[in-house]
This record gives C-alpha cells, sequence and structure tokens, in this order.
C-alpha cells in the first residue's frame, strides 16, 4: 500500500506522469486497482463479501444473483455521491471560476500527504522503525 501511496503522490506533485501507463494498462488493470483499494479502504465491506455473502450464494440457487445484487448495492451510493460532486464543483467553477485555483493548491497538497502517509506505513510496516 506504501508504494502506491508515494507513486500517487509523486504524479500528484507532477514529478512523474502515470496517465501514459495507464493508457497501456487498459480495463482488466484499472479493474485490478479497483478491487485492490476497495479491499485496502473497505475491510469490512470485504469481510461481509467474503464471510457472509459468497457462503451465502454458495448455498444459494441462484448463487450469482446475491453477490451481483451486494455490489451494485453498495456501489450505486458510491457513484451517485460521485457524480453529485462532480457536477456541482463544475456548475461551482463555470461560475466563479474558482476551480483552476482550487486545483494549484489541492493537487499538491494531496501528493505531499500521500507521500507522507506512504512513508509511515513503510517504516512501520515494512521496515518496522517505527
Amino acid at each position: 500500500m506504501s508504494d502506491r501511496l508515494l507513486a500517487r503522490g509523486f504524479e500528484g506533485l507532477n514529478i512523474f506522469d502515470v496517465s501514459k501507463f495507464k493508457a497501456k494498462a487498459g480495463a482488466v488493470s484499472s479493474s485490478l486497482m479497483g478491487f485492490v483499494f476497495a479491499l485496502a479502504f473497505c475491510p469490512i465491506s470485504a469481510a461481509l463479501y467474503f464471510g457472509v455473502i459468497i457462503p451465502l450464494a454458495a448455498k444459494s440457487r441462484a448463487p450469482f444473483s446475491l453477490p451481483l445484487l451486494y455490489g451494485v448495492g453498495t456501489a450505486l451510493p458510491v457513484v451517485g455521491l460521485a457524480v453529485a460532486l462532480d457536477l456541482g464543483l463544475k456548475k461551482i467553477s463555470c461560475i466563479t471560476g474558482l476551480g483552476a485555483g482550487f486545483l494549484k493548491y489541492a493537487k499538491p497538497a494531496t501528493g505531499w500527504t500521500f507521500i507522507a502517509c506512504g512513508v509511515y506505513l513503510g517504516l512501520k510496516y515494512i521496515f518496522g522503525i517505527i
């Protein structure tokens, strides 16, 4: 996890650009990255899915319907919120013109935060220093 945070932090600081690697990787790589991030950031959801939903689905007559419904039910609120935020930020930026000014400061701040978290996690869990 710390290596991914460091890579995203360096990308946020424009030290290197990973968009060319993303374009070559395709949908499978993006799906795998989304799966890993979902497991990393939502351990309770992963525990529910693998500990409850999968065993229930294995015992049911329609084994694909329960995981599918669970996936759709957990994804819809996230997608809805992302769309609402995107539309709202676009509207505010069109009205006030603050989008570019905000991005100028938010991207480096996020980059430094990711780098700090990546270094901390690396030092604590990989090297055992902290």
